[in-house]
């Protein structure tokens, strides 16, 4: 099951990567040594897993949103939840200004 969710995971970046350099937003990979550096600045396995648990916490909090619906104290649980979904929202847009420095 690990192995299915990092190729996925893998062939997605892969894809992406082959489009930003179509763009000129990354430079090719030329040979084998640039390919292993690049994919260890991506797929270091705390940077992988850090993703995928932002990833569960977001769904989770997806799944919790649904039930806020028939829920009580409607208000208090619905504010908690989108100041939740919003830090998660922030720290995805951190990373990804991280990763495009890189």
């Amino acid at each position: 099951m690990a192995t299915l969710s990092f190729q996925e995971y893998a062939r997605s970046w892969w894809t992406q990567r082959e489009v930003d350099v179509r763009i000129g937003r990354k430079s090719e990979v030329l040979n084998w040594d640039e390919l292993k550096m690049c994919m260890r600045r991506k797929f270091d396995m705390p940077s992988y897993v850090k993703k995928k648990k932002l990833r569960e916490e977001m769904n989770e909090l997806v799944e919790k949103g649904r039930n806020f619906i028939n829920g009580e104290n409607k208000y208090v649980r619905e504010k908690e939840f989108r100041e939740k979904l919003q830090a998660l929202r922030e720290r995805k847009i951190q990373e990804k200004k991280k990763r495009e420095k890189s």
